[in-house]
């Protein structure tokens, strides 16, 4: 009776490990625009809004500055995502600003053109699902 519960739960979380993979999607992501040798390049991926809000991300890279394309693949699961890379240039773990937050630093957004209020989480999020396959961002300077 004991080996068949084993074996119940042991299937049993086979199934739901196969579940969960159908439900994940590799997506290459791809950081241009690096200065190499200019610090540390941050990459974090948030999957709501709330996390956004509160600088909490999903996930977390971080990358040498050594060449100036920067690609990995991630796999995520199927829904909305905010990606932001900063060059940290410094090294001291945050995007540095000027008056009024404008960056003083590399930065960049999924979905934003790098000119004037980037917005919120749903003007910048991208879906995750089939037919998603890479996403790009280009670090740079504020430009107003």
């Amino acid at each position: 009776m004991k080996r068949k519960r084993v074996i119940f739960v042991l299937a049993l979380f086979l199934c739901f490990n196969m579940w969960l993979s159908a439900n994940e999607h590799t997506v290459t992501l791809e950081i241009s625009g690096v200065k190499i040798n200019g610090g540390t390049v941050i990459f974090d991926v948030y999957n709501s809004e709330e996390a956004y809000k509160n600088d909490r991300p999903y996930r977390q890279l971080r990358f040498d500055a050594t060449t100036a394309t920067i690609s990995f693949a991630l796999d995520l699961n199927e829904g909305y995502y905010l990606f932001a890379a900063i060059q940290d240039e410094n090294e001291n773990g945050i995007l540095d600003t000027r008056i009024f937050g404008i960056p003083r630093e590399p930065f960049a957004l999924s979905n934003y053109n790098g000119r004037g209020n980037p917005g919120n989480f749903n003007r910048l999020r991208v879906w995750i699902g089939s037919g998603t396959e890479q996403v790009s961002l280009r670090l740079d300077y504020f430009r107003m």
